[in-house]
């Protein structure tokens, strides 16, 4: 099934100008034929297209699915990379909070602080 990003869908029942010409166009999509929506904010949208025409494509949500949160461990050697690793997996990911761990001798963290070390 096809996902397309509608991010006012709780706005609007359209998808944007270029996911509607992209689903009629290119993939040639027809009313009837159902898809997925995804928000970007961590919600998914099971939708039947109602209307399809070259600029414009509307369509009925049949089904709203929230997503569970997503829990990402990361392990670095540099501390600081990890901050920016965690940032970008957090703002590109749907994630809560990172959880940092360690490999081999390194320490790992969680959310208590330190926990202990791999080896000791």
């Amino acid at each position: 099934m096809h996902v397309f990003y509608t991010p006012d869908i709780d706005l609007t029942l359209e998808l944007p100008e270029e996911e509607a010409a992209h689903a009629v166009r290119v993939l040639r999509l027809q009313p009837g034929d159902e898809v997925m929506l995804t928000d970007g904010k961590g919600c998914f949208y099971r939708a039947k297209i109602s209307i399809a025409d070259k600029k414009r494509c509307l369509v009925k949500v049949l089904e709203k699915q929230p997503q569970a949160p997503v829990s990402i461990k990361t392990s670095h050697p540099n501390i600081h990379r990890t901050d920016v690793e965690r940032g970008k997996a957090a703002t590109s990911s749907f994630v809560e909070e990172p959880y940092p761990f360690g490999c081999g001798s390194h320490e790992e963290y969680g959310s208590h602080g330190m926990v202990g070390r791999e080896g000791d």
